[in-house]
């Protein structure tokens, strides 16, 4: 069984799928899966470049967030669950190494209006957000 690693059966609440059943979302066939992008919007992404700033170092190179696409997979989210759970059982609880957490965990608890989106990360994972990025042409 996929689900549910951690009781964590539910799709995110800031999704635009939120309302799906995942546990039949699974299967690419179901009536409940979804495979979409949506484009985030002006105040989400002042929100990211926000963040960007805030966890860069002071003599790195500037960024500039032009466009950012949220990817709403049910069946990529099954397996991230799955794996989650995989990797508690074998390993258990974890704690961040070296400099402690990732400079954006920190990020998103200070600056105004974003603890919510920590608040669904699993620190016993060592879960924490990730950005990556490309070129315009990308």
């Amino acid at each position: 069984s996929i689900l549910p690693y951690g009781g964590r059966d539910a799709i995110p609440w800031y999704w635009e799928y939120a309302h799906k059943d995942i546990k039949r979302g699974l299967q690419r066939s179901g009536d409940q899966a979804f495979d979409d992008c949506f484009p985030v919007d002006r105040a989400e992404r002042k929100i990211f470049q926000d963040v960007i700033e805030q966890t860069l170092g002071k003599d790195e190179k500037r960024f500039r967030v032009i466009r950012a696409i949220r990817i709403e997979n049910s069946v990529l989210w099954g397996r991230y669950q799955k794996r989650a759970g995989k990797i508690m059982r074998r390993r258990g609880d974890c704690t961040y190494i070296g400099r402690g957490p990732p400079s954006t965990v920190q990020t998103f608890e200070e600056l105004p209006g974003l603890s919510e989106f920590t608040q669904d990360l699993d620190e016993h994972l060592c879960e924490c957000y990730l950005w990556h990025g490309c070129t315009p042409q990308g």
